[in-house]
């Protein structure tokens, strides 16, 4: 029997492009094969990494999207943006939990060392997420109390369009650059 689906509370409302490199939005992706072609072209960004996770969940086919992301990290085990969207599918399956909090602790930390605040706020936000989910109160409290500091830090909002994070923007308050 499958585990239940766990949904996990949106972290980003909307789609938010990338600050630069690739466009999802434009590059509209279909298959596995325009994800793997923008992966190729562009290996460790944001949103090349997350074409797999757009176009496993549009096609029900998450399973496989977490396969070509698991190869990935093989052959660029520097890749935190992979492990974050990784992490994100075993997440929406509800499989694999600690697993998911190792790939989301290790990209956080890798984001952290490579002064990519933005990377940090997404992959703390998602860990803060699951802890919360484990019933870990007191871990997603100091994991989530951070973001905010981190999102001044990021100059987060700056270049987005329309963006809502609830622990970035104090009290749920939505914030238009």
């Amino acid at each position: 029997m499958r585990p239940a689906r766990i949904v996990l509370p949106a972290l980003v409302l909307l789609a938010v492009p990338a600050a630069a490199g690739v466009d999802l939005e434009k590059a509209a992706p279909k298959s596995f094969g325009d994800c793997e072609a923008l992966a190729s072209a562009h290996p460790l960004d944001r949103e090349a990494l997350r074409c797999f996770y757009v176009v496993g969940n549009g096609l029900g086919r998450l399973e496989d999207a977490a396969r070509r992301l698991e190869a990935r990290l093989a052959v660029r085990p520097e890749s935190a943006w992979a492990r974050h969207w990784l992490a994100r599918i075993y997440l929406d399956q509800n499989v694999k939990r600690d697993e998911a909090e190792d790939l989301l602790r290790r990209a956080a930390e890798d984001f952290a060392s490579t002064d990519d605040a933005a990377g940090e706020v997404w992959s703390r936000g998602l860990l803060g997420f699951l802890h919360r989910n484990r019933r870990r109160y007191a871990d997603a409290r100091i994991v989530l109390a951070q973001l905010p500091q981190l999102c001044s830090a990021a100059d987060f909002f700056r270049g987005q369009r329309f963006l809502k994070l609830r622990h970035c923007a104090r009290g749920g308050l939505e914030r238009r650059v």
